[in-house]
């Protein structure tokens, strides 16, 4: 019972603890050998309580003199390294014939206490105290207290294995991840690259028909400058017959002019378009031409459907910043609507387009179509790249995420979305700009 409370008192405590409490035991019966000397019962019981602490911890603990001598070893170490007596502590722990470095540590011999780490032949990993005792001789002996860390060492061991079997992995998400923005990358310029070609095939389109019209007038104008050679060389000009042709030709000359205008302002609206989707750099420009040149470039898409582009954008908003951001947005927003908002531009619809400046430094952009909306679940994905519900279809998924780097990276704005399923969808996009006077 005695011990059992020896061993609940220093259950917690820690090694360093353990040999201050043993020190002080031992001041204690060095007093009371030198002032009990004709009290040996009192003598005899601080030795027994010195022992039964001894005993009593669960850290091995033995004392070894200057010769190697062992002195003492508590039933924890004995249970691991077997019966001491007659044994040098070298051949006992360590299976030497002769002394080894440690056993003459000058540290403790010189009355420092030393802490170490030793692996036994068994594999046991201990965490060692040696604490200097001196002796009423003046000698040194050594008390050692061995405190068995062989599952903590395995724990660290095994988290050192984890992190760096953590640090591999990250490097190797790290390097997959800078290949997956490359590829994200070159998706996104092949992705702006397909959107010029659809933006060239579309004006091609357009620009056949103004062309043709002038062809077709022209080859007209060629007969009617025979007839009208012919009948100058007859003997009798017939005046009727010669004023019709003169009115045929004023007519087909006004249609090539007109043709030819309307080609001549395609190729200007193309060619304002195609520099600045392809060019990064800020320039002056009015916000209200390079709406209306993006949707006269893609006037082709939605000429023969019944989907009205509405435009409400003040003349005379003049700016600094960077028109091919805007063009490129406004295009994706306008085959968005057509692909998803109106399916491929069977259904009838409006799409408004409404422009604001706010205080004079913040340009307010809101796109709205009342086309089919957008689900809420897929609402919040909807600048995800690569995600779209179209994929079936041809679908990239990389418009709208597009839409959003150019908004918040390179105008350095907001862009957000609202809808509601059959009722359609609004974007708000704000971002700063320059006035120009």
């Amino acid at each position: 019972m005695e011990n059992n409370s020896v061993m609940a008192e220093f259950a917690n405590h820690t090694p360093e603890e353990l040999v201050a409490e043993i020190l002080r035991l031992k001041d204690e019966l060095k007093k009371s050998d030198s002032n009990y000397k004709n009290a040996g019962k009192a003598f005899d019981m601080e030795k027994d309580k010195l022992k039964n602490i001894f005993e009593a911890i669960q850290d091995g603990i033995y004392i070894v003199n200057r010769e190697c001598d062992i002195e003492y070893v508590n039933p924890v170490l004995e249970k691991q390294f077997g019966p001491y007596q007659g044994h040098k502590c070298y051949a006992y722990f360590h299976g030497r014939d002769e002394v080894c470095p440690w056993c003459k540590n000058e540290d403790v011999h010189a009355g420092k206490t030393v802490q170490w780490e030793w692996t036994s032949a068994a594999g046991t990993t201990f965490d060692l105290l040696d604490t200097p005792l001196k002796n009423q001789d003046g000698t040194i002996s050594k008390l050692e207290l061995f405190r068995d860390i062989s599952d903590r060492k395995k724990i660290e061991d095994e988290l050192k294995k984890s992190h760096d079997d953590l640090a591999d992995r990250t490097q190797e998400l790290s390097t997959t991840l800078d290949h997956l923005k490359k590829t994200q990358n070159q998706l996104v310029d092949s992705e702006k690259m397909a959107s010029l070609g659809r933006l060239v095939a579309g004006f091609a389109h357009e620009l056949n028909t103004p062309i043709g019209v002038a062809i077709g007038s022209a080859s007209m104008l060629q007969r009617k400058a025979k007839q009208v050679s012919v009948l100058m060389d007859q003997e009798e000009v017939d005046v009727d017959e010669l004023l019709a042709t003169l009115k045929s030709i004023d007519k087909g000359s006004v249609l090539i002019l007109s043709n030819l205008e309307r080609a001549a302002n395609l190729v200007t609206s193309f060619k304002r378009t195609a520099v600045d989707q392809t060019s990064d750099e800020a320039r002056v420009f009015h916000v209200h031409q390079v709406l209306n040149d993006t949707i006269n470039t893609l006037s082709n898409r939605f000429k023969k459907t019944d989907i009205v582009i509405q435009m409400d954008c003040p003349d005379n908003i003049k700016v600094k910043s960077l028109p091919g951001a805007l063009d490129q947005i406004i295009t994706n927003l306008l085959m968005n609507s057509f692909t998803h908002g109106f399916n491929e531009g069977q259904n009838a619809g409006i799409i408004q387009i409404n422009i604001q400046l706010l205080d004079g430094e913040q340009l307010h952009l809101e796109y709205s179509d009342n086309g089919k909306g957008i689900a809420s679940e897929n609402l919040e994905k909807i600048f995800e790249p690569f995600f779209t519900t179209h994929r079936a279809h041809g679908g990239s998924g990389l418009g709208m995420y597009i839409c959003y780097n150019l908004v918040t990276t390179q105008l350095h704005g907001t862009l957000t979305c609202e809808s509601i399923v059959s009722e359609g969808v609004v974007f708000k996009i704000d971002y700063p700009i320059e006035i120009q006077k």
